[in-house]
């Protein structure tokens, strides 16, 4: 299935908000499974942002909800003028613990297997 396949389903939800179907997760999961290098991704973005600026109306910050609501992970935040060959897209392999730098955030933990979240 092609990009634009797997993410139709979540059109109704950009444009209108409201409940989104089952099938905008399993696109977006699929989606994101299938993009498996830094190259991927960066295709990924490219189609994403092209597609995005084709449809009339469509709420950037409701879309880039789904990816939390779907739980997934998008290393980005798709805006109209998103840099895709910004060479900091990470692949879905990086470590988890370098994403807080690549995305400009600043995380007060390293997340680890015995991590202490009640604290």
């Amino acid at each position: 299935m092609g990009l634009g396949g797997w993410l139709t389903p979540c059109i109704g939800y950009g444009v209108m908000g409201g409940v989104f179907p089952a099938s905008c997760c399993q696109g977006i999961r699929a989606l994101n499974a299938a993009s498996n290098t830094t190259e991927d991704r960066r295709a990924q973005c490219n189609c994403d942002k092209e597609g995005a600026a084709k449809i009339p109306g469509l709420d950037y910050d409701r879309v880039n909800t789904l990816p939390g609501i779907c739980g997934s992970n998008c290393p980005y935040k798709l805006t109209h003028d998103l840099d895709c060959s910004n060479p900091q897209i990470p692949s879905p392999q990086t470590p988890p613990n370098t994403l807080p730098g690549i995305c400009g955030s600043n995380c007060p933990y390293k997340l680890t297997d015995d991590l202490d979240c009640s604290k």
